[in-house]
């Protein structure tokens, strides 16, 4: 139950490879700089799933109640572990795409192999303890490492600089969002006008802290149609 809701929002974040592949494609080919749009496409994808991440994880069991006649708490924690997979996926959907376009499949295989065997030597030893429970962090641990070596060898690569501020700007904005949703929570009575409102309002903090810029994923998009 919790995969379904899982794929459904990682076919939004899917979107963003299927435009950036052909573009990273395009101007690595004419030899025109990857950076702006590596840092756009990782900004708009940051902000989408870490506000999906922790709804889900403040909102886990009005979700899945309200979804499913028939669930445990068991699915509940779950839940909420799972859908923080949609931040590592969406990393890899962005730099997995970009050394895709660059030709590096082999250390995408190998990359890919080391985290199957992550995955199976951590399922090996979490699952008869934790159950379901163990095999949903399993997933999130696997696709935290595999996102983290493919995103690290993609800055060696492609030398992206990536400055202070904008790992402080990207951190206030997750800490702030994630007060947003908790107070929301507690102040507000129906879940789900709780989560429209802390949408909007941490789309509202994203556009002060100038992470979001509309006019630069429009540019994103038509560039991809030349």
């Amino acid at each position: 139950s919790a995969y379904r809701i899982l794929d459904a929002f990682n076919m939004i974040a899917y979107l963003f490879a299927i435009i950036l592949l052909p573009l990273f494609a395009r101007m690595l080919k004419l030899k025109e700089s990857i950076i702006p749009i590596v840092k756009t496409s990782f900004s708009f994808l940051f902000v989408f799933t870490v506000f999906v991440a922790i709804v889900s994880l403040a909102f886990a069991k009005e979700i899945i109640s309200s979804l499913y006649d028939y669930y445990t708490n068991e699915s509940i924690q779950v839940f909420g572990i799972l859908m923080f997979c949609l931040i590592p996926v969406a990393l890899t959907y962005i730099f997995g795409t970009l050394l895709t376009a660059n030709g590096n499949l082999y250390k995408l295989n190998i990359i890919a192999f080391s985290g199957m065997c992550v995955n199976v030597v951590l399922n090996l030893i979490l699952i008869p303890t934790y159950q379901a429970v163990g095999a949903a962090s399993v997933s999130l641990l696997t696709q935290v490492f595999t996102a983290f070596i493919q995103t690290l060898l993609a800055i060696r690569l492609f030398k992206i600089k990536i400055k202070t501020n904008e790992i402080f700007i990207h951190l206030l904005f997750a800490v702030l969002t994630l007060g947003i949703i908790f107070l929301s929570k507690y102040y507000i009575a129906n879940w789900f006008v709780a989560i429209i409102i802390s949408g909007m309002a941490s789309l509202g903090v994203a556009f002060v802290l100038k992470i979001m810029k509309p006019m630069v994923l429009f540019e994103l998009f038509f560039a991809s149609k030349k």
